[in-house]
């Protein structure tokens, strides 16, 4: 089954986890908002948006591009609460794509 969410970065800076609770997922597909006004970043608990001194931390993304993210293998799987996303602008926001088994 394929279910679909958003995440919005309402404060550029901190970071927005995707799901709030334990959600697996066997692959991900997270997409940046075509009208985002800057650069948005996904990765883990380490990621930080380009304001960041020394740089940004995690895989960005231009409004429009996405990146897809699937399970290790074996019994390891994507855990969306452990997937955030940061912005360089206030209000930059993320749809995503995720399977379930």
């Amino acid at each position: 089954m394929v279910v679909s969410g958003r995440a919005t970065v309402t404060t550029a800076g901190v970071k927005v986890a995707l799901a709030a609770v334990t959600t697996f997922a066997g692959w991900c597909t997270i997409c940046a908002d075509k009208d985002n006004a800057a650069t948005v970043y996904v990765g883990g608990s380490t990621i930080s948006n380009g304001a960041t001194p020394g740089g940004y931390v995690g895989y960005p993304l231009a409004a429009g591009e996405f990146v897809n993210l699937r399970e290790m293998g074996g019994a390891a799987y994507l855990d969306l609460k452990h997937i955030y996303v940061d912005a360089d602008s206030d209000g930059d926001a993320v749809t995503y794509n995720y399977g379930v088994r």
